[in-house]
């Protein structure tokens, strides 16, 4: 199992890769078991799915084609032509957008790890300083009630014959 620690660390060791953003400064690795687990998700929720999905469309496809008559389909085809055009134009622009939707995704997976771990050592140092501020706040009561719990002690042992 891995242990976080909060405060970050300089490399020594020039080998060891580390994410930069573009401005240069140095980003922590993300986390080697969570991009492991990424990646295995990926492959089952993405890539198969996907190849899937194409691979039933091209069966599709040649399902199609292979049973048809070309004497008697030509003027059909034209008119499926006319009429699929209009929705693969649209498509088209659909698959556009999705394309810089993914790319945008894909720059956000690189660059997010990143910056959590930079966020996530932000809110360490801040509990650390708000417990530290507490139990500051706190110690006078604790005192104060420590001090009335010693005088009792004290009096109940000075009193004879109570246990």
């Amino acid at each position: 199992m891995l242990k976080y620690n909060p405060m970050p660390t300089t490399q020594k060791n020039p080998d060891e890769q580390q994410s930069t953003e573009h401005s240069g400064r140095k980003l922590p690795d993300p986390n080697p078991v969570t991009k492991k687990r990424h990646h295995y998700e990926m492959v089952w929720q993405v890539y198969v799915p996907l190849t899937g999905g194409v691979l039933l469309v091209l069966f599709l496809m040649i399902l199609t084609i292979s049973g048809s008559n070309y004497a008697v389909r030509k003027g059909a085809d034209v008119a499926m032509i006319w009429l699929i055009t209009p929705a693969l134009v649209i498509s088209l622009i659909i698959l556009a957008i999705n394309a810089a939707a993914i790319y945008g995704i894909a720059q956000l997976i690189f660059m997010l790890p990143g910056y959590s771990r930079i966020l996530l050592d932000y809110f360490v140092t801040a509990g650390k300083i708000v417990n530290k501020m507490g139990n500051r706040m706190v110690s006078p009561f604790f005192r104060v009630r420590t001090f009335n719990a010693a005088l009792r002690q004290i009096g109940r042992s000075l009193r004879p014959g109570r246990e």
